[in-house]
């Protein structure tokens, strides 16, 4: 997958979403989940997704906060922010960052699988953890909470394991856990990919693709 940004700005704009978090919660007392609904449905979410470095650089999570307040007509006068000990809000905004910087995926549909709130609970048991065990488990809830997978499906039915299906097709194991877990898009995988994994599970290729709205 390529990110949209290099990973050269990544701790700014890490730093940007967790001050922005922190900030509206602990300092303007707005409700976090109410707020990042508004900030992932707003242009300004769209901007960083895509990489605009007037927002992954160019602004501090402050000014981004009040942006967003500004772009949804909810206009709030800037107050004192200080952030000694990082806060559970600071740590997600951070974490969430990253997690949308690795996976390419929208803010707005992250929060269909993990609301802020939840998020914060998550603070005690991996905020010293490597980043990577955060993204494995909202990995997890994605999931969970995502259709099962044409590809998982039929390789279920299949009695095949992952390992097995990535023997068999010619498919790297890596490949076939991300189609499974939507990281990646099967629809847009190559013929030849499509053919192979089709072939080893015994289906019409089309059976893999995923019917999108």
């Amino acid at each position: 997958m390529t990110c949209a940004y290099h990973e050269l700005y990544l701790d700014n704009a890490r730093k940007v979403i967790a001050v922005m978090l922190d900030y509206v919660v602990n300092s303007l007392g707005l409700e976090g989940d109410a707020f990042f609904k508004m900030f992932a449905a707003s242009g300004i979410a769209k901007q960083i997704e895509a990489g605009n470095p007037q927002y992954v650089v160019g602004r501090s999570g402050i000014e981004l906060a009040h942006d967003v307040l500004d772009a949804v007509g909810l206009p709030m006068d800037p107050t004192s922010y200080q952030s000694i000990d990082r806060s559970p809000e600071y740590w997600l905004g951070w974490a969430l960052a990253y997690y949308q910087w690795s996976r390419g995926v929208r803010f707005s549909t992250i929060l269909q699988w993990l609301s802020v709130l939840d998020g914060t609970r998550m603070y005690r048991k991996y905020h010293e953890l490597d980043i990577r065990h955060f993204c494995d488990r909202v990995d997890e809830l994605r999931g969970e909470q995502s259709p099962e997978a044409n590809l998982k499906r039929l390789r279920r039915m299949s009695g095949y394991s992952q390992r097995m299906l990535a023997e068999r097709s010619g498919v790297p194991l890596r490949t076939i856990q991300q189609y499974e877990q939507q990281q990646k898009n099967i629809n847009k995988a190559g013929a030849e990919t499509v053919v192979a994994l089709a072939s080893a599970l015994g289906c019409n290729y089309r059976d893999l693709l995923e019917i999108t709205g």
